[in-house]
């Protein structure tokens, strides 16, 4: 699963960026400019996916962005905690059995699946293996309105980029 979503970015009468999430009403954030109106969408997405992870609500699905949408990603750890809680939905006694496949105690693999303790990502990397998950970690540059990136291996590929950042979880 690609964890990023789709944000919309509008701009209000005093001129400052407003971005909302059609997929997460409760994440709204703005910003003096573009850029750190999606620097704060990032942080809004991070902070709106760990309350729901609190608080067991789901998570909907990525959808792709249409025209005039942007892409936003959380930060990667709260990516690869998302990953990790989907990893473990179907398991009975979810943290037994984090806590044997890593050989630790149950209280370290309670905080791996906690969203508000700041694990680290080697260990949730590893807590992913663990529960057969492997993580891909991707990046990009992007401009104002997403700038064509030129491929120069293939010589003649194109691609439209438009997130400031992305993170690919994929199941192994």
């Amino acid at each position: 699963m690609e964890c990023v979503w789709r944000a919309r970015i509008t701009r209000d009468r005093a001129g400052r960026y407003l971005v909302k999430f059609p997929e997460f009403p409760e994440a709204l954030t703005d910003g003096a400019t573009e850029s750190e109106a999606m620097t704060n969408a990032a942080d809004a997405l991070s902070e709106t996916l760990m309350q729901r992870l609190k608080r067991h609500e789901p998570i909907p699905a990525p959808r792709i962005a249409a025209r005039g949408e942007y892409r936003v990603a959380p930060e990667p750890t709260v990516a690869m905690k998302l990953a990790l809680h989907e990893a473990i939905r179907e398991v009975k006694a979810p943290t037994a059995v984090l806590a044997r496949r890593l050989d630790i105690d149950e209280k370290e693999a309670r905080r791996l699946l906690d969203p508000k303790f700041p694990s680290k990502a080697p260990r949730l990397a590893a807590a992913l293996r663990a529960m057969d998950t492997v993580v891909s970690v991707g990046w990009f540059h992007a401009g104002k309105n997403g700038r064509m990136l030129a491929n120069p291996a293939a010589g003649r590929h194109v691609t439209r980029l438009r997130p400031k950042q992305a993170v690919k979880i994929s199941p192994r």
